[in-house]
């Protein structure tokens, strides 16, 4: 994250929220979530030589979609975004595929498997792994594992999530906001919170890292901003 692109609510002070202060808290908080996976995503297109022209066809569909289409779509782990770029590369190179059809697939799949954008707080500073495979292409291992026991599942260590910003767990005012691939469909070994806020697993895939605390600051800025335009014009 770009410190000059954000600029924390205190999560320490009691705020009393109404549903409208709410609701404009998560469409700002998407926004800058949606930047970050843009950029993410656009790093690793170019990383494997896709061409500007071919960004910008990717991105003008992107554009088109719902937000929580496209945050799920764009819900791609780090190491399989290598993975699923490199391909991308070679089946464009061969004519076999489109920049369209490649963000379809995304969404498809997503939808498929329930894949959903989560977000867990932590002040862990995690770094990812890198290393070479034999064909002497980078491999990134970027993951959270599971440390606090679950009674709900015979006490193994699980990892926590939240699936929007309203239900963030913000323990000891943690400074990381990692995004991780949130998984909700049935066939898979993440498990839901009955009010369907949070998820849990033994291990958590990141795609993305942001200081929360600048996400928090340029969140409480923007509503005072907005909060103090419409003073303007009411007097």
């Amino acid at each position: 994250m770009r410190p000059e692109s954000l600029g924390p609510t205190r999560p320490e002070q009691e705020v009393i929220l109404t549903q409208d202060t709410k609701k404009e808290r998560e469409l700002v908080f998407t926004s800058i979530i949606l930047n970050e996976l843009r950029e993410t995503i656009k790093t690793s297109l170019l990383e494997v030589g896709c061409t500007e022209e071919e960004i910008g066809e990717f991105f003008t569909k992107l554009e088109i979609m719902k937000d929580e289409d496209a945050l799920a779509a764009l819900a791609i782990p780090l190491e399989l975004q290598e993975r699923l770029c490199r391909r991308l590369a070679e089946r464009l190179h061969q004519g076999k595929t489109t920049m369209s059809d490649f963000l379809h697939s995304l969404y498809q799949n997503a939808q498929e498997k329930k894949y959903q954008l989560g977000f867990h707080a932590s002040n862990t500073d995690i770094q990812p792994t890198v290393k070479i495979n034999r064909q002497g292409q980078t491999v990134t291992k970027w993951d959270i594992i599971g440390k606090e026991p679950d009674h709900r599942d015979d006490d193994l260590p699980k990892a926590y999530y939240s699936l929007d910003y309203l239900h963030l767990y913000r323990k000891k005012h943690a400074r990381y906001l990692y995004l991780v691939r949130g998984e909700t469909g049935h066939d898979t070994a993440h498990r839901q919170d009955n009010d369907g806020g949070w998820g849990r697993a033994t291990h958590l895939s990141i795609i993305a890292r942001l200081d929360l605390r600048e996400v928090d600051q340029y969140i409480e800025d923007h509503l005072k901003q907005k909060n103090s335009s419409k003073n303007e014009e009411a007097a």
